[in-house]
């Protein structure tokens, strides 16, 4: 598949990504650069993205399930500072920018649904 370039880029990709119980997310932003992820009944790994050209924004809008206290281990590229919320359904939104070798946290917010 070609990767995007330009405006395309900066698109939502095309529905929620719901991985399985221990299954692995990996953000491809040829597919675009915002990924709603919803949390299974249980723990997933977001792997490094793939397709990333330096300066590209990656942003994750991860819902807890309905009981919450799900967690993520993040692929070594991701610099971040981040505590992902328990609540059932909380929503927690993180941007981060890559530099040509790692995703560096810009923001985070949490959004109760």
């Amino acid at each position: 598949m070609a990767t995007a370039s330009g405006a395309d880029r900066y698109r939502m990709v095309v529905g929620t990504q719901s991985p399985a119980g221990a299954g692995t997310v990996t953000p491809d932003l040829s597919q675009g650069c915002v990924w709603p992820i919803q949390m299974p009944a249980g723990n997933v790994t977001i792997a490094n993205p793939l397709n990333a050209m330096a300066g590209d924004h990656l942003t994750l809008v991860i819902t807890q399930d309905g009981v919450g206290a799900r967690t993520i281990t993040w692929g070594s590229a991701y610099k971040k500072n981040v505590t992902l919320s328990v609540t059932a359904a909380a929503r927690d939104t993180i941007t981060f920018r890559y530099d040509g070798t790692n995703w560096n946290q810009v923001s985070s917010t949490l959004l109760l649904t």
